[in-house]
């Protein structure tokens, strides 16, 4: 399902354009894009529309409400500071970061790594000209690195979209039909991580290269491999449960049906495809699990 707003300066008059109830504030503008909990009519300005788990601003980060408030749009305090920084090189182990990117480039160009430090942020745009972030973390305003990151993607002029994907759960129908629609709009050269690049941003590289790039799902789920750090024997593993169940079911019909044109990997999402089958047909292995979340402390 789509959703629009539209954005509302102070002085405008109510029109004619219709939008469903959200609340977006855009930290680093005075202006505000606002709607009640009814349909109503507001101004005739450029309609935004996106689906609802990631709505952006260029150069900006964007919140929904019910998901918290959006970071202050002035400069942090030095105490502030200081606790952000923090919890982005300590709580989050950005000091292990440091030592290794996990940075890979994709054709667009998409770049998938693990989270950024803020001159990493700076750097990428200086010299890779980057004007999209993609943040599969979510929107976590009371988060240290969330804060710095917003900050500077404010700072560079790079647009932050915010969505959240899980390394240990499968996504529902819905969500890949919004993820395909994110991934057919952002602005290239882009940026896509998560915390470690190796699950969330594997799942999200699979999906580009088959939705955008044009790859088959045989070929785009090689972007979920151990050379990335991601782990098939753990519970993130079931990620690539899900793209081989969509390759045995393709394979079986083509096999059943073999004059019909076969199902794309979104017909079989938005038709056969049961998340909680699936879940609970998935089996990891205990020394895996031990590896990623103990050692590697994988969220």
């Amino acid at each position: 399902m789509r959703i629009g707003a539209s954005i509302l300066d102070s002085g405008t008059s109510p029109a004619s354009t219709i939008v469903p109830a959200i609340r977006l504030h855009l930290s680093n503008h005075q202006s505000q894009i606002s709607c009640t909990n009814s349909l109503y009519s507001c101004a005739e300005y450029p309609r935004i529309e996106y689906p609802p788990r990631y709505l952006k601003a260029k150069g900006s980060s964007v919140s929904i409400e019910g998901w918290g408030k959006a970071p202050p749009s002035t400069p942090l305090t030095l105490w502030q500071s200081i606790k952000a920084n923090l919890d982005l090189w300590l709580v989050d182990h950005g000091f292990l970061r440091s030592l290794y990117s996990n940075r890979f480039c994709l054709p667009g160009p998409l770049y998938r790594s693990n989270q950024p430090s803020v001159a990493r942020i700076h750097r990428y745009k200086r010299d890779l000209g980057l004007k999209t972030i993609i943040n599969l973390r979510g929107y976590n305003p009371t988060q240290g690195r969330y804060q710095l990151e917003a900050k500077a993607c404010e700072e560079a002029g790079i647009t932050l979209i915010n969505t959240r994907v899980h390394s240990r759960g499968l996504p529902t129908a819905d969500q890949i039909n919004e993820l395909k629609t994110l991934i057919d709009d952002f602005e290239t050269p882009a940026l896509t991580h998560c915390k470690s690049g190796a699950d969330r941003a594997g799942i999200f590289a699979v999906l580009y290269c088959h939705f955008r790039l044009g790859q088959p799902i045989d070929e785009a789920k090689e972007q979920l491999h151990w050379t990335y750090g991601h782990f098939r024997s753990a519970k993130t593993g079931i990620l690539d449960h899900f793209f081989e169940s969509y390759i045995r079911y393709r394979d079986a019909w083509k096999h059943q049906h073999p004059a019909a044109t076969e199902p794309t990997f979104l017909e079989w999402v938005n038709s056969d495809y049961d998340r909680d089958i699936m879940e609970h047909e998935f089996k990891p292995r205990g020394f895996a699990n031990f590896w990623v979340d103990w050692v590697l402390r994988r969220e």
